[in-house]
Protein backbone atom coordinates (compact mmCIF):
# COMPACT_ATOMS: atom_id res chain seq x y z
CA UNK A 1 0.00 0.00 0.00
CA UNK A 2 1.79 3.34 -0.70
CA UNK A 3 1.73 6.51 1.33
CA UNK A 4 -1.54 8.47 -0.22
CA UNK A 5 -3.79 5.51 0.30
CA UNK A 6 -2.16 4.16 3.79
CA UNK A 7 -2.96 8.18 4.81
CA UNK A 8 -6.43 7.88 3.14
CA UNK A 9 -7.40 4.71 5.53
CA UNK A 10 -6.21 6.59 8.34
CA UNK A 11 -8.19 9.69 7.64
CA UNK A 12 -11.39 7.08 6.95
CA UNK A 13 -10.55 5.49 10.24
CA UNK A 14 -10.58 8.67 12.52
CA UNK A 15 -14.24 8.41 12.70
CA UNK A 16 -14.23 4.49 13.39
CA UNK A 17 -13.96 2.38 16.91
CA UNK A 18 -10.54 1.16 16.78
CA UNK A 19 -9.33 -1.59 19.17
CA UNK A 20 -7.60 -0.65 22.71
CA UNK A 21 -6.20 -3.08 25.45
CA UNK A 22 -8.25 -2.53 28.51
CA UNK A 23 -5.08 -0.58 30.69
CA UNK A 24 -4.21 -1.43 34.22
CA UNK A 25 -5.58 2.64 35.33
CA UNK A 26 -9.39 2.15 34.02
CA UNK A 27 -8.90 5.86 32.87
CA UNK A 28 -11.77 4.90 30.27
CA UNK A 29 -15.49 4.05 30.66
CA UNK A 30 -18.10 2.12 28.23
CA UNK A 31 -20.16 4.74 27.06
CA UNK A 32 -22.93 1.49 26.62
CA UNK A 33 -22.64 0.40 29.73
CA UNK A 34 -22.71 4.61 31.89
CA UNK A 35 -25.95 6.35 32.40
CA UNK A 36 -24.08 9.94 32.41
CA UNK A 37 -26.28 12.59 31.22
CA UNK A 38 -25.72 14.99 28.71
CA UNK A 39 -23.94 12.56 26.24
CA UNK A 40 -25.41 10.62 23.85
CA UNK A 41 -24.72 6.71 23.36
CA UNK A 42 -21.74 6.94 21.09
CA UNK A 43 -21.25 3.36 19.58
CA UNK A 44 -17.50 2.49 19.77
CA UNK A 45 -16.43 5.79 21.71
CA UNK A 46 -15.14 5.73 25.36
CA UNK A 47 -15.64 7.91 27.78
CA UNK A 48 -12.21 9.01 29.60
CA UNK A 49 -11.98 11.73 32.22
CA UNK A 50 -10.87 15.38 31.03
CA UNK A 51 -8.11 15.73 33.26
CA UNK A 52 -6.50 12.87 31.30
CA UNK A 53 -6.63 14.76 27.60
CA UNK A 54 -4.07 17.11 26.74
CA UNK A 55 -3.68 18.82 23.11
CA UNK A 56 -0.76 18.44 20.60
CA UNK A 57 1.56 21.25 20.13
CA UNK A 58 2.17 19.69 16.82
CA UNK A 59 -1.24 20.74 16.20
CA UNK A 60 -1.51 22.85 12.67
CA UNK A 61 -4.57 24.34 14.12
CA UNK A 62 -3.53 27.37 16.40
CA UNK A 63 -6.32 29.93 16.65
CA UNK A 64 -10.08 29.61 17.78
CA UNK A 65 -12.82 31.49 17.71
CA UNK A 66 -13.77 33.21 20.80
CA UNK A 67 -17.32 33.56 20.03
CA UNK A 68 -17.33 30.14 18.25
CA UNK A 69 -16.28 28.53 21.05
CA UNK A 70 -18.71 30.34 23.38
CA UNK A 71 -21.35 29.09 21.83
CA UNK A 72 -20.34 25.72 21.41
CA UNK A 73 -19.99 25.30 25.11
CA UNK A 74 -23.76 26.09 25.54
CA UNK A 75 -24.63 23.56 23.22
CA UNK A 76 -22.31 21.29 24.89
CA UNK A 77 -23.53 22.06 28.49
CA UNK A 78 -27.33 21.61 27.20
CA UNK A 79 -26.90 17.97 24.96
CA UNK A 80 -23.75 16.72 25.39
CA UNK A 81 -20.38 16.45 22.75
CA UNK A 82 -22.45 14.76 20.06
CA UNK A 83 -19.13 13.84 18.32
CA UNK A 84 -16.39 11.72 20.44
CA UNK A 85 -12.65 13.36 20.01
CA UNK A 86 -10.34 11.34 18.61
CA UNK A 87 -7.62 10.08 21.00
CA UNK A 88 -4.10 8.34 20.95
CA UNK A 89 -2.52 6.91 24.13
CA UNK A 90 1.11 8.66 24.76
CA UNK A 91 2.67 6.00 27.42
CA UNK A 92 5.43 8.77 28.90
CA UNK A 93 2.96 11.17 29.27
CA UNK A 94 0.63 8.63 30.61
CA UNK A 95 -2.38 11.02 28.96
CA UNK A 96 -4.40 10.89 25.55
CA UNK A 97 -3.08 12.72 22.97
CA UNK A 98 -5.84 15.22 21.52
CA UNK A 99 -5.66 14.06 17.82
CA UNK A 100 -8.91 15.19 16.06
CA UNK A 101 -11.16 17.86 18.22
CA UNK A 102 -9.62 19.93 20.50
CA UNK A 103 -11.99 22.48 20.05
CA UNK A 104 -14.44 20.19 21.27
CA UNK A 105 -12.38 19.65 24.31
CA UNK A 106 -11.78 23.38 25.17
CA UNK A 107 -15.58 23.94 24.90
CA UNK A 108 -16.16 21.26 26.89
CA UNK A 109 -13.86 22.29 29.98
CA UNK A 110 -15.72 25.64 29.38
CA UNK A 111 -19.21 23.40 30.12
CA UNK A 112 -17.58 21.86 33.14
CA UNK A 113 -17.39 18.09 31.97
CA UNK A 114 -15.54 15.39 33.93
CA UNK A 115 -15.74 13.23 30.94
CA UNK A 116 -15.92 13.35 27.35
CA UNK A 117 -16.49 10.65 24.76
CA UNK A 118 -13.31 9.51 22.51
CA UNK A 119 -12.46 7.39 19.82
CA UNK A 120 -8.83 5.95 20.80
CA UNK A 121 -6.63 5.38 17.84
CA UNK A 122 -3.45 2.85 18.85
CA UNK A 123 -0.27 3.49 16.64
CA UNK A 124 -0.24 6.56 15.54
CA UNK A 125 2.94 8.21 15.16
CA UNK A 126 3.22 12.02 15.34
CA UNK A 127 3.11 11.87 11.08
CA UNK A 128 -0.34 10.11 11.48
CA UNK A 129 -1.67 12.51 13.71
CA UNK A 130 -0.67 15.45 11.67
CA UNK A 131 -2.14 13.77 9.02
CA UNK A 132 -5.41 13.56 10.96
CA UNK A 133 -5.89 16.80 12.27
CA UNK A 134 -5.26 18.15 8.30
CA UNK A 135 -8.02 16.30 6.88
CA UNK A 136 -10.53 17.41 9.55
CA UNK A 137 -8.84 20.99 9.62
CA UNK A 138 -9.67 20.86 5.78
CA UNK A 139 -13.24 19.80 6.75
CA UNK A 140 -14.09 22.81 8.51
CA UNK A 141 -16.97 25.06 6.98
CA UNK A 142 -15.26 28.09 8.91
CA UNK A 143 -11.35 27.27 7.75
CA UNK A 144 -9.79 30.55 5.64
CA UNK A 145 -8.30 30.34 2.63
CA UNK A 146 -4.64 31.00 4.09
CA UNK A 147 -5.21 28.34 6.53
CA UNK A 148 -6.29 25.86 3.91
CA UNK A 149 -3.18 27.19 1.99
CA UNK A 150 -0.81 26.18 4.56
CA UNK A 151 -2.47 22.72 5.25
CA UNK A 152 -2.11 21.92 1.43
CA UNK A 153 1.31 22.90 1.61
CA UNK A 154 1.78 20.79 4.71
CA UNK A 155 0.36 17.80 2.41
CA UNK A 156 2.91 18.48 0.03
CA UNK A 157 6.04 18.72 1.93
CA UNK A 158 5.51 16.20 4.53
CA UNK A 159 3.58 13.48 2.91
CA UNK A 160 4.60 14.68 -0.82
CA UNK A 161 0.87 14.36 -2.03
CA UNK A 162 0.46 15.57 -5.52
CA UNK A 163 -1.83 18.22 -6.28
CA UNK A 164 -4.26 16.04 -7.63
CA UNK A 165 -4.06 13.49 -4.83
CA UNK A 166 -4.87 16.75 -2.78
CA UNK A 167 -7.97 17.27 -4.84
CA UNK A 168 -9.33 13.90 -4.14
CA UNK A 169 -8.44 13.96 -0.88
CA UNK A 170 -10.27 17.42 -0.48
CA UNK A 171 -12.85 16.66 -3.62
CA UNK A 172 -12.30 19.86 -5.42
CA UNK A 173 -10.21 20.48 -8.91
CA UNK A 174 -6.45 20.26 -9.60
CA UNK A 175 -6.60 23.78 -10.51
CA UNK A 176 -8.56 24.78 -7.14
CA UNK A 177 -5.76 22.85 -5.28
CA UNK A 178 -3.21 24.58 -7.20
CA UNK A 179 -4.40 27.88 -7.25
CA UNK A 180 -4.84 28.22 -3.42
CA UNK A 181 -1.59 26.39 -2.57
CA UNK A 182 -0.03 30.07 -4.60
CA UNK A 183 -1.36 31.71 -1.32
CA UNK A 184 1.49 30.98 0.52
CA UNK A 185 3.62 33.45 -1.58
CA UNK A 186 1.90 35.93 0.39
CA UNK A 187 4.13 36.98 3.00
CA UNK A 188 2.43 37.21 7.04
CA UNK A 189 2.82 41.45 6.48
CA UNK A 190 0.75 41.55 3.71
CA UNK A 191 -1.72 38.95 5.04
CA UNK A 192 -2.21 40.76 8.33
CA UNK A 193 -2.67 43.75 5.87
CA UNK A 194 -5.67 42.05 4.23
CA UNK A 195 -6.99 41.37 7.40
CA UNK A 196 -7.22 44.86 8.53
CA UNK A 197 -8.33 46.29 5.17
CA UNK A 198 -10.98 42.94 4.68
CA UNK A 199 -10.03 41.49 2.26
CA UNK A 200 -10.53 37.84 2.92
CA UNK A 201 -12.25 36.21 -0.12
CA UNK A 202 -10.03 33.44 -1.75
CA UNK A 203 -10.88 34.86 -5.39
CA UNK A 204 -9.47 38.41 -4.28
CA UNK A 205 -6.37 36.68 -2.59
CA UNK A 206 -5.77 34.79 -5.38
CA UNK A 207 -4.88 37.47 -7.85
CA UNK A 208 -3.12 39.46 -4.73
CA UNK A 209 -0.35 36.15 -4.93
CA UNK A 210 -0.22 36.58 -8.84
CA UNK A 211 2.06 39.71 -7.56
CA UNK A 212 5.50 38.86 -8.11
CA UNK A 213 6.84 40.53 -5.08
CA UNK A 214 5.68 41.59 -1.79
CA UNK A 215 6.12 45.39 -3.18
CA UNK A 216 3.61 44.63 -5.80
CA UNK A 217 1.21 43.10 -2.87
CA UNK A 218 1.42 46.31 -1.11
CA UNK A 219 0.94 48.67 -4.05
CA UNK A 220 -2.31 46.39 -5.33
CA UNK A 221 -3.78 46.58 -1.88
CA UNK A 222 -3.10 50.63 -2.03
CA UNK A 223 -5.07 51.11 -4.80
CA UNK A 224 -8.05 49.20 -3.69
CA UNK A 225 -8.06 50.93 -0.44
CA UNK A 226 -10.62 53.82 -2.36
CA UNK A 227 -11.95 51.11 -4.98
CA UNK A 228 -13.04 49.03 -2.83
CA UNK A 229 -11.84 44.94 -3.23
CA UNK A 230 -14.19 42.83 -5.43
CA UNK A 231 -12.58 40.45 -7.63
CA UNK A 232 -13.25 42.40 -10.62
CA UNK A 233 -11.61 45.57 -9.23
CA UNK A 234 -8.70 43.61 -8.19
CA UNK A 235 -8.09 42.16 -11.35
CA UNK A 236 -8.60 45.36 -13.05
CA UNK A 237 -6.23 46.91 -10.51
CA UNK A 238 -3.53 43.83 -11.20
CA UNK A 239 -3.66 44.39 -14.88
CA UNK A 240 -2.89 48.29 -14.79
CA UNK A 241 -0.03 47.47 -12.04
CA UNK A 242 1.39 45.17 -14.70
CA UNK A 243 1.09 47.73 -17.38
CA UNK A 244 2.21 50.05 -15.45
CA UNK A 245 5.26 48.21 -14.48
CA UNK A 246 6.17 47.47 -18.11
CA UNK A 247 5.81 51.04 -18.91
CA UNK A 248 8.31 52.28 -16.09
CA UNK A 249 10.98 49.23 -16.15
CA UNK A 250 14.32 50.35 -17.86
CA UNK A 251 15.88 49.76 -21.34
CA UNK A 252 18.33 46.52 -20.64
CA UNK A 253 21.06 45.23 -23.35
CA UNK A 254 22.00 41.53 -23.21
CA UNK A 255 24.50 39.46 -24.71
CA UNK A 256 24.95 35.89 -24.23
CA UNK A 257 27.22 33.28 -25.48
CA UNK A 258 27.96 30.20 -23.93
CA UNK A 259 30.68 31.37 -21.71
CA UNK A 260 29.27 34.74 -20.66
CA UNK A 261 26.21 37.35 -20.74
CA UNK A 262 26.77 40.77 -20.92
CA UNK A 263 24.35 43.07 -19.58
CA UNK A 264 23.98 47.37 -19.59
CA UNK A 265 21.25 48.66 -17.96
CA UNK A 266 20.16 52.03 -18.61
CA UNK A 267 18.38 54.49 -16.30
CA UNK A 268 15.70 55.35 -18.87
CA UNK A 269 13.31 52.87 -20.62
CA UNK A 270 15.05 53.09 -23.76
CA UNK A 271 17.94 53.39 -25.65
CA UNK A 272 19.59 53.67 -29.38
CA UNK A 273 22.31 51.25 -30.72
CA UNK A 274 24.70 54.25 -30.34
CA UNK A 275 24.08 54.92 -26.68
CA UNK A 276 24.74 51.40 -26.51
CA UNK A 277 27.85 51.60 -27.97
CA UNK A 278 29.00 54.05 -25.82
CA UNK A 279 28.37 52.49 -23.08
CA UNK A 280 30.25 49.09 -23.78
CA UNK A 281 33.36 51.28 -24.88
CA UNK A 282 33.20 53.69 -21.53
CA UNK A 283 32.99 49.70 -19.66
CA UNK A 284 36.09 48.79 -21.49
CA UNK A 285 38.19 52.04 -21.13
CA UNK A 286 37.09 51.66 -17.39
CA UNK A 287 38.98 48.15 -17.31
CA UNK A 288 42.04 49.95 -18.95
CA UNK A 289 42.06 52.66 -16.35
CA UNK A 290 41.65 49.72 -13.48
Amino acid sequence: MDKHHRFKRLAEAAFMPAPVEEREHQSFVDLSTSGLEGTERLKGARLIPIERLTTDPAQPRKTFSEKSLRELAASIAQHGVLQPLTVTYHQELDRFVIVTGERRYRAAQRAGLAYVPCLILDHLDEQDRLYHQLVENLQREDITPFEEAEAFRLLVDKFHLTHQQIADLVAKSRSYVTKTLGLTRIPPSVRRLCAQRGIVAREALIVLAQQKTETGMRALLDRLTHRGHDVRTMRKAARSSRSLSSKTRPFEFRYTTPRFTVRVRFTKQKASKGEIARALTAALESLDEG
